[in-house]
C-alpha cells in the first residue's frame, strides 16, 4: 500500500490542479483511514471539479466521517441539478 500511495503522491505533484486526480487521492486516503488528508484533498479539488462530481465525492467523504446530515445535503444538491440521478436516489 505504501508504494501505491507513493505513486499517488507523484501523480499529485505532476497534476496538482487535476480535479479527477485530487478526488481519487481524497477517496483513497479516506478509504485507508486518513480522513483528514482525504478531506483536505477534497477541498483542494473543488475549484477543479464539476459541481456534480464534487458533491458526489463530498457525500461519500461525509458518510465516511459519519456526518450523515451533510452527506444528505450533498446528495440533495446533486438531485437539484439532476433529478433522476440514480446514485443520489440510492444513497
Amino acid at each position: 500500500i505504501t508504494a501505491a500511495f507513493d505513486i499517488l503522491q507523484q501523480a499529485l505533484r505532476a497534476r496538482p490542479n487535476d480535479g479527477e486526480t485530487l478526488l481519487f487521492a481524497a477517496e483513497m486516503k479516506s478509504n485507508f483511514d486518513d480522513l483528514p488528508s482525504g478531506r483536505k484533498l477534497l477541498e483542494q479539488a473543488r475549484p477543479h471539479s464539476t459541481a456534480l462530481v464534487w458533491h458526489r465525492a463530498a457525500a461519500r467523504q461525509c458518510a465516511l466521517e459519519v456526518n450523515l446530515g451533510q452527506a444528505i445535503a450533498h446528495w440533495l444538491a446533486i438531485l437539484a441539478e439532476e433529478p433522476l440521478n440514480v446514485d443520489a436516489h440510492t444513497s
